[in-house]
């Protein structure tokens, strides 16, 4: 699946650390966001709920303005983390980007930015084949490549 954004230079986040500085930038509506999460606002105009699974930082992103931990997310959130840990040897490492779901069915999706040359990585296929190999199927599993417009 193939999505396109405006890029963005402006920086408007506030209080984020340092290491996200390097992450670019693109607009969604008036805001410039992580390609992450505006692909994340692209399935919940589409009935998905769900958040970025921010491995590194180990926080999950529900919005632009809503970064948590595993202790500050809803129940139903901490519920989908847990039984996804479970299946993944009881970590998180790996996860594709986002977690989304409607109704009981939960997917996976996977933001790869062709301006960054990003490419997935062993953890992330190791991940998807662990939860191939429990319960889910291909196509529970999104690569979204994105890429700036050019116009």
């Amino acid at each position: 699946m193939d999505l396109f954004f405006s890029k963005c230079e402006k920086r408007n986040l506030k209080k984020i650390s340092r290491t996200y500085s390097v992450k670019p930038l693109v607009k969604a509506g008036n805001l410039c966001v992580f390609p992450e999460l505006a692909i994340l606002e692209y399935f919940n105009k589409k009935g998905y709920k769900g958040f970025w699974v921010d491995a590194f930082h180990k926080k999950y992103w529900i919005n632009i303005d809503k970064k948590c931990s595993f202790d500050e997310l809803e129940s139903d959130y901490q519920k989908i983390v847990k039984e996804v840990k479970e299946l993944n040897n009881r970590k998180i490492s790996g996860c594709w980007d986002l977690i989304i779901w409607k109704g009981e069915k939960i997917k996976f999706v996977e933001s790869k930015g062709k301006p960054c040359n990003d490419k997935i990585r062993k953890s992330q296929i190791d991940f998807k084949d662990r939860l191939m190999s429990e319960k889910f199927k291909e196509k529970d599993f999104i690569m979204v490549e994105w890429n700036y417009n050019n116009w």
